[in-house]
């Protein structure tokens, strides 16, 4: 497998000439026909064959850890006996007699002597193997009976989920896929599960779009994006092994689901640049005044730019934006709707930094365009350029044209004891311009969110009160809610602790405090910017959602995603819980206003 310099072709030696050659042929009409028309017969074939001989084996290739200091890991058990990893969910047991021999710690049945057996069988077959106390922290999950799965957040039924990938608006519908194990609630096996919506809020579960069954997917599905290409959507994603990038695209076009995703012959379409390390997680791309393709990647020397005319071959042309704190993970790269400014946002130690500047393009297939930054380097030292302050990371945006406007996910990683599923996807946000600070962005929920509210009138309303040394307490207004609240500390030291998730025994819930001092202002001991525009009044917003809060001050100016697994999850049914704001401080606060909306749930549930 070859490696590339700026100006060279990023394309492997080992590529077929034939396949070569079809591609440097091909155009957008190209892709149209192997889509709408069919006229590649040949890939028909493949996908066909795909369906019929597909293993679905997670590959004995090394898994490579999520973090800025990715270490490849080989997970290994030793068995006594000849056990094998089965088929993945959508194979019959005939199948199983094909898989290749590998040791994978995730898959909830085995091959063993030639039959496929349930774990829990296995298990009791084989006790003395070590490798079921693995199993069974992976295995495939039970349905859920918590009462924490939630009601306006995307998630999976069951399992882990990671990075947001590929959204888009195609056909009146949007798309949203996202990092999945299909076998366990931890990390690994990385597949792409596929939701779409009509409006955002609710989210229709669909067949998985991508599993790693060709050789250069090389241990699993890594993260990536999605492009519109002449009117074609096609899905650009990197693998685990860190090698290339692979284009996947929709077998029928017609299809409004967008159900079966083929993976062309001339794949991969790119290859790692030479002296690179960390090579994934590409960018949805654009295409310059020039008639060039661009598309962005996260590598060890910051972000690199390749070019294409035609969207199958392409050039490694540099680096776009070089790092100073490490790899940058997820890079994110578009234009601020309605401004002539660009962001570029990396992934970046466990949180999600931004920085805003303009963009140049450079005419030529082998020159690597230009950024310049306006703002503060991602992650510079001060900066708090922050998409999320909480547990938010490897966000991607996608265009709405049906709005105008930027939609932002991102992943908010936890497990709740007791549940088979990990991590959801954020509320989706509106990226916008900071309207008090110029350079600035803020994020937002979107205004969508009103359509699920159970009344047009908030459940619980308060306004004029003020507080010292005393709490107002809205009771019994339930476990998914819309929260608005503002305040006006009437002294320079002020202690405000909002409380969600607040049991009918008043034993447990989830804090939120905001304290000012004459040095600053802090949300949960992260650091929040106030304005003298502001005329010392504090705007509050937090959605509610049965296991998670996402909460916003400020308009959005800065917000913090926060899990929170209650010890009383049966009081999450019904209205049982309730909010408290509580003023913890010196001096008195004045409590302008207070509105609890209660939400519907959008959400289909998992069987009980």
């Amino acid at each position: 497998m070859s490696e590339t310099g700026p100006g060279q072709r990023a394309r492997s030696s080992s590529v077929p000439l034939d396949a070569l050659a079809k591609a440097k042929a091909s155009t957008s009409r190209y892709l149209k026909n192997v889509i709408l028309r069919g006229a590649l017969l040949g890939l028909g074939l493949i996908l066909l064959v795909h369906v019929a001989a597909s293993t679905g084996q997670g590959s004995d290739a090394m898994h490579s850890a999520r973090g800025s200091e990715k270490v490849r890991q080989e997970v290994e058990i030793h068995f006594p006996f000849n056990v094998q990893p089965n088929c993945s969910f959508n194979q019959t047991h005939e199948q199983c007699d094909d898989l290749k021999e590998c040791t994978w710690c995730h898959a909830f049945e085995f091959h063993v002597e030639s039959k496929c057996i349930d774990i829990d069988v296995a298990k009791e077959m084989y006790t003395d193997s070590p490798y079921f106390e693995c199993a069974s922290n992976l295995r495939n999950a039970p349905p859920d009976s918590s009462g924490f799965y939630t009601g306006f957040h995307a998630q999976p039924f069951r399992n882990w989920l990671n990075d947001p990938n590929g959204p888009m608006f195609y056909n009146g519908t949007y798309h949203l896929f996202f990092q999945y194990n299909p076998h366990g609630y931890t990390w690994g096996n990385m597949h792409w599960y596929h939701m779409k919506s009509k409006d955002l809020l609710h989210w229709e579960h669909l067949p998985l779009a991508l599993s790693p069954d060709k050789e250069y997917d090389c241990g699993g599905i890594f993260s990536g994006s999605a492009t519109i290409v002449d009117g074609i959507p096609i899905l650009s994603y990197s693998v685990a092994c860190g090698e290339c990038i692979v284009n996947s695209l929709p077998f029928d076009t017609s299809d409004p689901n967008l159900t079966n995703w083929t993976k062309p012959e001339f794949n991969p379409v790119y290859y790692k640049p030479k002296d690179t390390h960390d090579f994934r997680d590409p960018t949805e791309a654009w295409k310059g005044k020039d008639g060039l393709w661009r598309q962005a990647v996260g590598c060890n020397e910051g972000v690199c730019l390749f070019k294409s005319k035609d969207f199958i071959e392409w050039t490694y042309t540099g680096i776009l934006w070089p790092t100073y704190v490490g790899f940058q993970e997820c890079p994110d790269f578009f234009n601020l709707p309605g401004t002539d400014l660009h962001v570029l946002k990396g992934s970046v130690h466990g949180q999600e930094w931004w920085t805003v500047g303009k963009y140049e393009e450079v005419d030529g297939m082998e020159s690597v365009d230009k950024f310049y930054n306006t703002t503060d380097d991602i992650r510079q030292e001060g900066s708090n350029d922050r998409f999320d302050m909480g547990k938010f990371y490897a966000s991607k945006t996608f265009y709405d044209p049906q709005q105008e406007r930027r939609i932002l996910f991102g992943w908010i990683n936890y497990h709740c004891t007791g549940t088979g599923w990990s991590g959801v996807q954020s509320f989706p946000r509106e990226v916008l311009p900071n309207p008090k600070k110029s350079n600035s962005l803020i994020t937002y929920p979107i205004p969508e969110i009103v359509d699920l509210y159970e009344s047009k009138a908030p459940k619980f309303q308060y306004s004029g009160l003020m507080l010292k040394d005393t709490a107002v307490t809205a009771e019994n207004v339930g476990s998914q809610l819309d929260l608005f609240v503002s305040f006006k500390p009437n002294s320079g030291n002020a202690r405000v602790e909002i409380h969600v998730f607040v049991d009918s025994k008043s034993t447990a819930w989830q804090p939120f405090v905001i304290s000012i001092s004459e040095v600053g202002a802090t949300l949960n001991k992260e650091p929040i910017e106030l304005y003298d525009s502001d005329e010392g009044v504090i705007d509050v917003r937090i959605l509610v959602d049965r296991s998670v809060s996402e909460i916003f001050v400020q308009g959005g100016r800065d917000s913090m995603s926060s899990p929170y697994c209650t010890p009383d999850p049966e009081l999450l049914d019904g209205d049982h819980m309730g909010v408290k704001a509580v003023n913890a401080g010196e001096g008195t606060v004045e409590i302008t206003k207070m509105e609890i909306f209660q939400v519907k749930t959008a959400n289909l549930k998992p069987k009980q």
